[in-house]
Parts: C-alpha cells; structure tokens; sequence
C-alpha cells in the first residue's frame, strides 16, 4: 500500500528518508536531462557571482546539472527538510541546509535567484 506524503510535514520527511539511499535511481524523471536543460535555460544569463537557491533541493540532482552546465561561478545552495536527502549529494561546493521551505534561514532578498523542481506541492501553509 502507498503512503500518502500529504499528510504532515513530518510524514512527506519520513516519506523522503526511507527513500534517500536509492532516490536518484528511482526514476528517470530525477534526471531527466530536457527537464534539466530547461531549467538552465530559464535562468538568468549572468549567474556569475551571485547567490543560487535550490528549493527542496532533495539529493541535489538539480543544483549540481546547473551548477556543472553553466559554466559560471556562482554560490550554489541546497535547501531541503530531510538530512538524509540532502548528505547524498556529494559536492561540496554546494552549500546545504536542512530547513522548512517557508522557514528559510537567510535575510530576505539574500539569494538573487531560485529554482525548485517537485517541491512546492509538499507546502502545507504559508503564512
């Protein structure tokens, strides 16, 4: 029987730990290179020194496609609320931080950009 992940923040967590340790190989959409592509093509042109968030950045998957295709020198972060999920990625460049998405801790306007990729669905309430 499937779980259903929409029934609390802790659950969607518990949900994403029990899959941390095989979540890249469980599907093909998570790197899926047109998804990927497009969103490096949605960015803006000059990522060079500024602040990149990735929103519910999981494994990284996504910040490390853009990070490793852009060729520019950027600040890349990773926000997630599962540890697990975020110590797959194995970059240590990127920044990483194990936070709720609407308890971001950083000063407002701290990141010039920001990309999320199967994310905003889990938000249960802002505000």
């Amino acid at each position: 029987m499937k779980r259903r992940i929409n029934d609390g923040m802790a659950d969607t967590v518990i949900h994403f730990k029990e899959r941390a340790y095989r979540y890249e190989e469980t599907g093909t959409w998570v790197n899926n290179y047109s998804v990927l592509n497009a969103m490096c093509e949605f960015l803006p042109h000059e990522l060079e020194g500024t602040k990149l968030l990735d929103i519910g950045s999981g494994t990284g998957a996504v910040i490390r496609y853009i990070k490793n295709n852009t060729n520019q020198a950027f600040k890349a972060y990773a926000l997630d609320n599962c540890k697990e999920m975020l110590n797959k990625n194995n970059d240590n460049s990127i920044i990483s931080c194990v936070a709720d998405v609407v308890n971001i801790p950083y000063p407002d306007s701290f990141f010039e950009n920001a990309v999320s990729r199967q994310c905003l669905h889990y938000i249960e309430k802002v505000g």
